[in-house]
């Protein structure tokens, strides 16, 4: 489920980042899957940061409280929008 949220939060990142940014704007379509790959990226480093912190209580179902919900909306949706820029650069380096 967070996994879930965290992409869908990506896919609107980077649609979004794709219509500010004109020159790295390749579609509504690339930049959503660009944008859930940043959503899933950016889930696991907040997941693994998070792992690494709290290492002596792992609750094996935690609830989904209000905090890490906008949590995994700001890191799914900032991931998006970086990974969208970075692959707009390193496409735009390529075409060189």
């Amino acid at each position: 489920m967070e996994l879930f949220i965290s992409m869908m939060s990506g896919l609107l990142g980077g649609v979004i980042a794709g219509a500010m940014f004109k020159h790295i704007d390749y579609g509504v379509l690339v930049n959503a899957l660009v944008g859930l790959a940043g959503g899933a990226a950016g889930y696991q480093a907040i997941r693994r940061g998070a792992s690494s912190n709290n290492s002596e209580h792992t609750d094996p179902a935690p609830s989904l409280e209000l905090d890490v919900f906008v949590d995994l909306l700001v890191v799914g949706g900032v991931g998006g929008a970086i990974l969208l820029v970075v692959y707009g650069a390193l496409r735009n380096l390529a075409s060189r």
